[in-house]
């Protein structure tokens, strides 16, 4: 008898969350555009708190054509509800919402597009890489729809990013990388701070995947100066910013004055990062043995982190910034001195070595097969080499961002008051000092 009493209270239920959400749904779509917004906001519980089948009956009898909106909200409410079983049909119509939502749409119901996003991120995570480059290209619609300009981020860029990490589709998530965040707008969107510095730390991630270590070093780089407390996304920040440091400089990088005061015990959560960098930059007789039995100490660690890598690509640089100081120190040397020098077995592993350098322009030298030995000529700087036009370009897009910038904050109305207030401080404090040097 108790066990109808609960079955009649629960079909009770799920009918009142279906008739509540059916009306909900219902004024969604006659509803003007300003008042769609608030109407999702005030009345969230009624979405998000209904059973799993009154969101399935009242999302199968909604038309996505003729009601976007509250389609968009459903399918957001059951992404929370969906696991691995059912992620084949939640990817279809998350789908089918990115071609079909207008970009109005979508910015009219900015939390609810967040909610899924994250979802069908999650799931994809917990699926496998297939499953994430499904949602590469569905995603990367819905953000091309949301964002009003470059400095326009929201939250389904991490999603984005992510989700091409995991598909290991670096070259989808490229123009994302290269695009100059100027400004942020937080208005209409749901974007934190968190958030910004994971979009940074993705980009870097991405970089990295494509071998700019570069561009992965300055992403790391201003994902640390977000202003958050220090937490596991930072300290996973540094490390990786550590290796990319030593690869890209040949030595650790102090971090900017302007950087979190947190960051400044951030090194207590890596040191067998720390131990890395102190083998790299050691002025020890064989600093590639050094480094050698780092990696291997705490291999465990690097395999945990998913760095091993990443750490390992450290020897070879290694041995190409020591090839680098013997060109600078001998005009002609043998092959077996340059593998002696950078811990190889033979000769014919130098020879690979330098070959390499030469064709990725880090030297200028020759070879003599007759004799054994490499002759040094004079080498030509990476920026000599770069292609002047471009260098130009960017030159001119950085002078374009710093004009519009200083016009916006010349007529910002906010700095404006702000300054009067300030000048009317110091004259007033100004004045006080006369009165007081008068009465004196």
């Amino acid at each position: 008898q108790k066990g109808a009493v609960a079955c009649d209270f629960a079909l009770h239920a799920w009918a009142m969350a279906s008739a509540e959400l059916v009306a909900l749904i219902a004024s969604l779509a006659t509803d003007e555009r300003s008042q769609i917004q608030r109407r999702l906001h005030d009345e969230r519980k009624i979405v998000d708190t209904a059973p799993r089948e009154a969101v399935d009956q009242v999302l199968a009898a909604t038309a996505l054509e003729t009601n976007k909106v509250g389609y968009l909200a459903l399918l957001a409410a059951r992404s929370e509800l969906t696991d691995e079983a059912g992620c084949e049909t939640l990817f279809a119509k998350f789908a089918g919402v990115a071609v079909a939502l207008d970009p109005a749409d979508l910015q009219t119901a900015p939390a609810r597009l967040a909610q899924l996003s994250r979802n069908v991120s999650a799931l994809a995570g917990k699926v496998g890489p297939a499953a994430a480059m499904r949602l590469v290209v569905p995603m990367r619609i819905c953000l091309e729809k949301v964002s009003t300009s470059n400095g326009h981020l929201s939250s389904i860029l991490v999603d984005y990013l992510a989700v091409c990490l995991m598909a290991k589709a670096y070259e989808a998530a490229v123009p994302w990388t290269r695009r100059t965040i100027a400004e942020i707008h937080s208005e209409g969107t749901t974007l934190e701070v968190t958030d910004v510095q994971l979009i940074y730390y993705y980009r870097g991630l991405v970089c990295l995947g494509l071998k700019r270590f570069d561009d992965a070093f300055a992403m790391f780089n201003l994902a640390l100066v977000v202003p958050v407390d220090l937490n596991e996304v930072t300290v996973a920040v540094f490390k990786k910013y550590e290796i990319t440091s030593l690869l890209c400089r040949g030595y650790l990088q102090s971090l900017p004055r302007y950087s979190s005061v947190a960051l400044r015990r951030i090194q207590q959560y890596t040191q067998p990062y720390n131990d890395i960098v102190a083998a790299y930059t050691s002025k020890e007789n064989e600093p590639v043995q050094s480094l050698q039995k780092a990696i291997e100490k705490h291999r465990a660690e690097f395999v945990k982190d998913e760095n091993l890598g990443l750490v390992q690509q450290l020897v070879d640089s290694l041995r190409q910034r020591m090839v680098t100081q013997l060109s600078a120190v001998y005009d002609r040397t043998s092959l077996q001195l340059v593998a002696e020098q950078v811990a190889l077995s033979t000769p014919r592993e130098a020879e690979a070595l330098v070959l390499r350098m030469i064709a990725a322009g880090d030297i200028v030298a020759r070879i003599d097969h007759s004799l054994g030995c490499i002759s040094f000529d004079e080498a030509v700087s990476r920026d000599a080499r770069a292609d002047p036009e471009e260098s130009m370009r960017k030159c001119f897009d950085s002078l374009s961002t710093v004009c519009r910038l200083k016009d916006e904050l010349a007529t910002n109305h906010w700095l404006i008051q702000r300054n009067i207030r300030d000048q009317e401080l110091a004259g007033s404090h100004f004045l006080y000092k006369e009165r007081v040097g008068d009465d004196d």
